[in-house]
């Protein structure tokens, strides 16, 4: 018989999953300067002006301007070098974070903290290092590689060993930025190029940090400095399955997804769904959408709830959004086309848009075994059906992660619909619960599931046996279990079998 956990069990797994979250700015969202254009006006001219100069310094001379060294976008190279997607760019974190990320002017060197959970494998980094500075609006790459080495450093990953999570795949580094010079005060972020061999796989990690002048306590631009501006607010809005990412005249929810490019926090409190008819924008009702805080430099997404699928056209989403606790308001909008269903493309995967499986399977649990009564999904069965049996206390909930085989390796896959029930099971060898059969449908899950073959997995939190509390264990240790299955053929949510 399936037991409910004590709700303060579930209580602290929860509140350990949770974290803070610096996240990175996509590279197809920066302006872009073509070779020979004209610079104008030199953004942030008294930054640019002292990085002329230390730049200069540097070099062994001076930018070839006009007249005073300043530094013009012309001499900088753009944020478009790196030809990788927006899945290759990481920030946050679990990934790369400045323990001070604010310095002074005086310092001339940068400790940043790397992690990886890149499964088994270790990674290549410290060979390409740069630093780049935000000059109004735009960031821009100092034109020096700080990395003086000839081979690579090694980032090992993170593995379990005898039930315990390893200290490796973390490490504390130090970047010398000595040739740049003395950095005037300003926003600055470390570009660092990671590197995956047997995948042939590059990606680059962001983190953000401040130079400020001596004496100054905190970056110049706070969470509610400054005016609205719409080049802040970066829109889009998809349908939420990955895989199909076309909106058509089925769907019912619309993925609205929120980059904010600058530090100030924002709020949103109204959108407005429109349809083109004749030329004219007319107002479409809608069921409701969850609207709410925007940190500075982060990305944000949520869903809007139609009240009957939209027709097959052209519309717009107009946020009205202000800068939090000011009355400076502006309204970002993003224009999009509804497609009729059976006129869209076949739906698949697109690995640039996906990471890599964080899971190995010769580590998942010997003592929680998870089998699939019914592997093979259908039009005519699309819910999955599964029994665990334990040897040992566990507990847990009703989430899980489903994975795709894509030439040869696992890829994790986002949710289109990810709400589950906050409610613990509990399992034991003793019966109670072990054995017992439960269900899920990875098809409304994930939105949209291409023919091929995919893995369930499910994590479970270690119990005391005597106590039949969270055990220590839990923090140290992860425990999770797979089973695979396959999908005969595309099965979308919005298209069940008639």
């Amino acid at each position: 018989m399936k037991r409910i956990v004590p709700l303060i069990v579930l209580l602290c797994l929860l509140c350990a999953s949770c974290g803070p979250a610096y996240v990175t700015q996509p590279p197809e969202m920066l302006p872009s300067l073509a070779p020979g254009e004209a610079p104008g006006e030199a953004p942030g001219e008294a930054l640019g002006e002292a990085l002329g100069e230390a730049l200069g310094e540097a070099l062994g001379e001076a930018p070839e301007l006009s007249e005073a060294p300043v530094f013009h976008p012309a001499d900088i190279v753009m944020w478009n070098g790196f030809e990788v997607t927006r899945e290759n760019y990481y920030g946050n974190s679990e990934d790369a974070f400045v323990p001070d990320n604010v310095l002074s002017i005086n310092d001339q060197s940068l400790r940043v903290f790397f992690r990886t959970t890149f499964g088994s494998d270790e990674l290549e980094y410290g060979l390409t290092e740069i630093i780049q500075v935000y000059l109004d609006g735009a960031w821009y790459s100092i034109p020096i590689n700080l990395s003086q080495r000839e081979e690579p450093l090694m980032l090992e990953p993170q593995l379990m060993q005898n039930n315990h999570l390893s200290e490796e795949g973390r490490t504390l580094h130090t970047v010398d930025f000595s040739a740049i010079g003395e950095l005037p005060a300003g926003q600055y972020r470390l570009v660092e190029r990671f590197f995956l061999e047997r995948l042939q796989y590059e990606f680059h990690v962001l983190a953000y940090f401040w130079v400020i002048e001596p004496g100054d306590s905190r970056p110049p631009e706070s969470e509610t400095s400054g005016s609205a501006r719409l080049e802040d607010i970066v829109l889009r809005v998809e349908a939420p399955p990955e895989a199909r990412r076309v909106i058509t005249d089925k769907d019912t929810i619309l993925s609205i997804y929120i980059e904010n490019l600058s530090g100030k926090r924002y709020e949103s409190f109204n959108a407005a769904l429109e349809r083109k008819e004749n030329g004219r924008w007319v107002s479409v009702r809608y069921q409701h959408a969850n609207l709410g805080l925007l940190s500075g430099w982060s990305r944000w997404g949520n869903m809007l709830f139609l009240d009957d699928p939209l027709a097959a056209g052209d519309y717009r989403i107009r946020l009205s959004m202000r800068v939090f606790r000011t009355q400076s308001e502006m309204e970002p909008q993003y224009e999009f086309t509804v497609l009729a269903y059976d006129n869209i493309p076949a739906p698949s995967w697109d690995i640039t848009r996906l990471s890599l499986s964080g899971y190995d399977a010769p580590l998942q649990s010997s003592d929680v075994i998870m089998t699939l009564t019914n592997p093979v999904l259908s039009k005519e069965n699309t819910n999955l059906e599964f029994t665990i049996t334990a040897n040992g206390y566990y507990f847990f909930g009703e989430h899980y992660t489903v994975e795709a085989l894509i030439d040869g390796s696992w890829y994790g896959i986002p949710f289109a619909h990810g709400n589950f029930n906050s409610i613990g099971y509990s399992i034991d060898p003793d019966f109670n619960g072990s054995g017992s059969t439960y269900s899920c449908s990875p098809v409304f899950s994930y939105g949209v599931l291409p023919s091929g073959e995919y893995r369930m997995i499910k994590e479970f939190n270690q119990l005391d046996p005597e106590t039949r509390f969270e055990s220590p264990l839990s923090y140290l240790a992860k425990t999770f279990a797979i089973a695979g299955f396959m999908v005969e053929e595309t099965l979308d949510y919005v298209n069940p079998a008639s």
